[in-house]
């Protein structure tokens, strides 16, 4: 703590209640304290997977939501449960959300049955049922500044609005409640699975679907539109949108690999996503991928790479305004692009400026790390070096080497955009071009593979002729040779199949997708293949820390500033879902499969923790495999996990696999 005792007390007494409020919050999220983070208590009262939960404004109460269709609301400091309401549900509850300014008196409802419900707290009375969705309710959303509204997202394809002042309204045959209509753009299989809206401009709903696409809309500039009765219905022009009235966000190297991932029966939709505290950042848990972090106002466009067609070096990190002058790289109308030239490698530096000796000490410990194959450490590692010496290209060129060798979900692409910050800080990193190119190769991209391969013998004729730099070019020489024999022409089934989009809207939605953004960071190590309903959220006033749950049974705790995990807790005999943090204090809440709610604090200091998993690399690789096998290999690894790691009796592993039925999303 860098203030005095004496500092603190002086602004106690000049801001009041206020300012204890605003410090505990600040102060609630430090390092010690979440390397402390331990099983407080468990909260016993639903007989079946808890699958959301939902802070009050204040934290002073807890309500949870569960496939027994009963919302039960708790007091989280004295453990009680509260009350226990009998919802008019006859499907799982998914979603459940606080109406703001209501005094927590009023509380919303989503579940399988398609329905919403609007409950009175005080009184047990449903205010209203809205049936307007015809698909599953997957999550509710409100805006602190419109307390009358509630937002929706349905499996049926579309996003709703419900203004509680004029229920009425929505009795009627085809009420006007739709905001976004997926169907009209996507498909008639097009599902929204998950929705938020900004805290700081209430204005911007961004929408997860069943694709790893997130939308981000302008709801100033939409309508809302009638609900469908049909199918047909969706291609209404009512549901056209104005082009410039969304966003969309996805990681660079995902699209490419949509349609293997099909094939593999590996589908890639958002479970859940939500804005940081200052609205500037947008997380989301991409189902059969990892964790992405979006800037929605600095916002980067994927990498490419092209030939020199001018004088001049073009290669850089993809940092900065799209509007401003990008000396080292240019933003084209859909990618950053960056051209190489010979004139950018002929610089010669006569030698490298020293690490600092904690960041030489750190890549040491990297490099040592590499050396035994321990790749996971060694870029955990570079992360840390990288967030404390961020202008050092031989961190990047190190990191991309190591990302290359742990090969988890998105570490080529992610080792790709190492290359080109290394090559953007110096030229001269000649390793940073051949792995520039091996990232190429991995990504399929075998045109920019042979620019930087072209590039790296006339820059580098010294080192072409090494081994590494031969058998590359053997792969790269195959690689080409392969495709050119193979069938060519790509498949025409998303054009061809009956799905009820127009051309025009077809259009529209590849043109939105064409011009997406990339991510700013990821989070890697957790698992989110079985359930749709997996959470990710920030921990802290500032979101220092991300937090969500895995099919392994834990949850993990990242920092944000390193993307390094600090903290993994076993949460669920099976799958840990829902992962939510008090808005106040070192508090947090979680659930899944088990029809429990538990609640982690902070342990006292020497208390052992027998939930703490002790090797995280070890967990998260475990993870990464899960996540890339097939069916029948994850029911093996789940059941040997849960063997392994957890104590319990036959008959919980049987009701345990009665409950883990329940909560899968086919």
């Amino acid at each position: 703590m860098n203030e005095t005792l004496l500092e603190y007390n002086r602004k106690r007494e000049l801001l009041g209640a206020g300012f204890s409020r605003q410090y505990r919050s600040h102060r609630h999220a430090t390092g010690n304290i979440i390397e402390r983070l331990g099983l407080e208590t468990e909260l016993q009262g639903h007989s079946g997977c808890v699958n959301c939960l939902e802070w009050s404004k204040e934290g002073n109460l807890l309500a949870s939501g569960s496939d027994d269709c009963n919302v039960i609301l708790w007091s989280p400091m004295s453990h009680r449960k509260l009350t226990t309401y009998r919802t008019q549900h006859n499907g799982n509850i998914f979603s459940v959300k606080f109406m703001p300014r209501s005094l927590n008196r009023v509380l919303a409802t989503g579940a399988a049955d398609t329905k919403i419900t609007v409950l009175d707290i005080e009184s047990t009375n449903t205010l209203h049922v809205f049936t307007n969705h015809k698909g599953r309710v997957k999550r509710l959303a409100v805006a602190e500044d419109e307390p009358h509204l509630l937002f929706s997202a349905g499996e049926d394809g579309t996003v709703m609005q419900f203004d509680l002042r004029c229920p009425e309204e929505y009795s009627k045959e085809s009420p006007r409640s739709v905001i976004v209509n997926l169907n009209h753009y996507v498909g008639i299989s097009a599902e929204a699975k998950c929705l938020s809206i900004c805290p700081t401009k209430t204005e911007l709903l961004a929408v997860g679907s069943g694709d790893p696409y997130v939308r981000l809309y302008d709801r100033r500039m939409i309508r809302c539109s009638h609900v469908p009765n049909h199918s047909a219905d969706t291609c209404d022009e009512q549901y056209n949108l104005p082009a410039n009235c969304v966003n969309y966000f996805v990681p660079g190297h995902v699209p490419s690999k949509v349609e293997d991932y099909s094939r593999r029966y590996r589908m890639l939709a958002a479970t859940y996503l939500t804005f940081s505290p200052d609205g500037r950042d947008l997380l989301v848990n991409l189902g059969g991928e990892q964790i992405y972090l979006y800037n929605i106002y600095e916002k980067t466009r994927s990498y490419r790479l092209e030939r020199a067609h001018r004088n001049g070096c073009h290669t850089s990190s993809c940092a900065g305004d799209t509007s401003s002058s990008q000396p080292n790289g240019y933003h084209s109308k859909n990618y950053t692009s960056f051209v190489l030239s010979e004139e950018c490698s002929s610089q010669r530096e006569e030698k490298s400026t020293p690490l600092p000796p904690n960041i030489e000490f750190l890549k040491q410990q990297a490099n040592h790390n590499y050396e035994r194959q321990r790749y996971a450490e060694s870029v955990s590692l570079y992360n840390k070096a990288i967030f404390l010496h961020p202008a050092a290209a031989v961190l990047y060129s190190n990191r991309a080497a190591a990302l290359l060798k742990r090969s988890w979900n998105g570490d080529d692409y992610a080792a790709l955009a190492d290359c080109f910050t290394t090559i953007g800080l110096d030229s001269q990193q000649y390793k940073a071009f051949y792995r520039l190119c091996r990232c190429l190769l991995q990504l399929g991209r075998l045109e920019e593979a042979m620019i930087c391969f072209e590039h790296f013998e006339r820059v580098f004729p010294e080192r072409a002729s090494g081994h590494s730099f031969e058998k590359l070019k053997e792969e790269l020489q195959d690689n080409i040779a392969s495709k050119n024999n193979s069938p060519s022409g790509k498949s025409k089934r998303a054009n061809s199949e009956n799905d009820g989009v127009k051309i025009e809207s077809r259009q529209q939605e590849m043109e939105w997708k064409h011009l997406s953004y990339d991510y700013s960071q990821r989070f890697c190590g957790h698992c989110n293949t079985t359930t749709d309903i997996k959470e990710a959220n920030f921990i802290g006033d500032n979101g220092q820390y991300i937090c969500a749950g895995s099919d392994d049974g834990s949850f993990f705790i990242w920092d944000r500033l390193t993307s390094n995990i600090v903290r993994t807790l076993r949460g669920d005999e099976c799958i840990v879902n829902c992962v939510q943090p008090h808005p106040e204090i070192c508090l947090l809440a979680t659930s899944g499969i088990d029809p429990v709610v538990r609640l982690w604090s902070p342990l006292q200091e020497g208390v052992k923790n027998e939930r703490h998993i002790d090797n995280t690399h070890a967990a998260a690789g475990l993870n990464q495999r899960r996540m890339n096998a097939d069916p029948l290999e994850v029911m093996l690894m789940n059941m040997g996990h849960t063997l392994h790691s957890f104590s319990s009796s036959d008959s919980d592993n049987e009701n345990g696999g009665g409950r883990d039925m329940q909560c899968r999303p086919f």
